[in-house]
């Protein structure tokens, strides 16, 4: 057995049958020792976590102690940082003006967010990630934004939290709800798997290069009868509308036109 452990929590790999370390090991090869706690998830930690509930690390709030003042830590700057709460050096945004805030408006707005959400209810928390959702979904589908919302709110908060830090994964899962929508609609139905190929083969859309996907997604999202009239109608209102959502997505003009010629 361990004799000159330094931590009380048990040895995980010890309990697996797999530890070389034997007694250097500073974990407890005890069986009765607590496990240790899952490490805090850095990603989720400013709010661009995409794997929710599957995500391996925590995604509990923790409150960064910081016993050495406001030395920053330079890990944490670098968005690499394991020991969370237990670190001694500081995780506050600007410490020693070092640590750098996420530069994507979403990831700071998720963070803000995560720290409400702290210490509240789950109905309040609830509450609170719809109300962001809403605003964001109602830039892309002002007449379906309560009914898409309502839906997204069916997903684990972690899940939830992921989305308003992450466009892309928002767009995808909007489009997966329009998809679900349309499928049981009880009128006007649109064939959207079959909008969203003739999207895909559009030459217009095709030009966005990398940012294609989101393209068509929004185009689904805020109406599949709107996205196949474009398809159908003339050619400069399809231009239009797609430079409207790459402008939307922050893509500059000439960004766009240099992928189109590459």
């Amino acid at each position: 057995l361990c004799e000159t452990m330094q931590a009380p929590f048990l040895c995980r790999f010890f309990s697996e049958g797999k530890c070389a370390k034997g007694t250097e090991c500073r974990f407890s090869h005890q069986a009765s020792a607590p496990a240790a706690p899952p490490r805090p998830c850095r990603f989720f930690a400013v709010g661009s976590c995409t794997r929710g509930s599957n995500c391996s690390f925590s995604h509990e709030p923790v409150t960064f102690a910081s016993p050495m003042g406001e030395l920053p830590c330079r890990y944490f700057a670098q968005n690499s940082c394991t020991k969370g709460a237990q670190c001694r050096f500081s995780h506050s945004v600007g410490a020693g003006g070092a640590v750098r805030a996420p530069v994507d408006p979403l990831q700071r707005q998720a963070a803000q967010l995560q720290r409400d959400m702290a210490g509240k209810s789950e109905a309040q928390t609830k509450t609170m990630i719809g109300e962001a959702l809403y605003v964001l979904i109602k830039e892309r589908n002002e007449q379906l934004a309560p009914k898409l919302t309502g839906m997204l709110l069916e997903l684990p908060p972690a899940d939830l939290i992921g989305l308003v830090a992450n466009g892309a994964s928002l767009d995808e899962k909007l489009y997966d709800a329009t998809v679900a929508l349309e499928a049981y609609g009880e009128k006007d139905k649109e064939d959207v798997p079959a909008i969203m190929e003739r999207l895909k083969g559009n030459e217009v859309v095709k030009a966005t290069g990398e940012h294609a996907t989101r393209v068509q997604h929004r185009l689904i999202v805020a109406g599949a009868k709107a996205a196949r009239e474009l398809l159908d109608g003339d050619k400069a209102a399809l231009e239009a509308k797609v430079q409207s959502i790459l402008a939307q997505l922050g893509v500059k003009p000439k960004a766009a036109a240099a992928e189109k010629k590459a």
